[in-house]
């Protein structure tokens, strides 16, 4: 498989089957990433003035995944979509825990909180994430902590 990220078109995968990329190809997604996501808290702040939280997400989520569905459908054929009972549980699960828990408790703050103070509390989370893991021995690239850093103030 050719991977475009790296220059020589090489598959570069560590021993856990994790993908590497260079910076140049990481960076332009993750700022995408960073204004997309950034520009959601403001949509449910205004969202979540007029109609229920969690109606509004759970609607939000099944536009997106129908997009995204059609996506796969018409660039990789239907049978894309063809998901083990195991792996419909999974994502499933996964789902219920994103939707109703994760963004469902941000969206039922936005009531409360300004968009701002919600975004700003949630985009702490990647930070999070590094420090746990360099607790736990992993190594990361002095770019990828300049990038969870820049990423942070970004959002404040």
């Amino acid at each position: 498989m050719v991977n475009p990220s790296q220059p020589d078109g090489r598959d570069s995968r560590d021993v856990r089957g994790v993908q590497s990329a260079t910076a140049a190809a990481i960076a332009p997604r993750l700022v995408s990433v960073w204004v997309i996501w950034g520009s959601t808290y403001l949509g449910l702040a205004v969202l979540v003035q007029t109609l229920p939280p969690l109606l509004t997400n759970g609607i939000r989520f099944l536009i997106a995944a129908g997009i995204l569905g059609l996506g796969l459908i018409v660039f990789r054929g239907v049978r894309t979509l063809a998901v083990t009972a195991r792996q419909l549980r999974s994502a499933a699960t996964m789902g219920i825990a994103l939707l109703g828990v994760g963004i469902g408790t941000v969206s039922m703050a936005e009531r409360f909180v300004p968009s701002g103070i919600a975004a700003l509390l949630v985009s702490v989370m990647p930070l999070w994430i590094i420090i746990f893991r360099l607790r736990a021995g992993e190594q990361f690239h002095l770019g990828v902590l300049f990038l969870a850093i820049v990423g942070f103030r970004s959002a404040s």
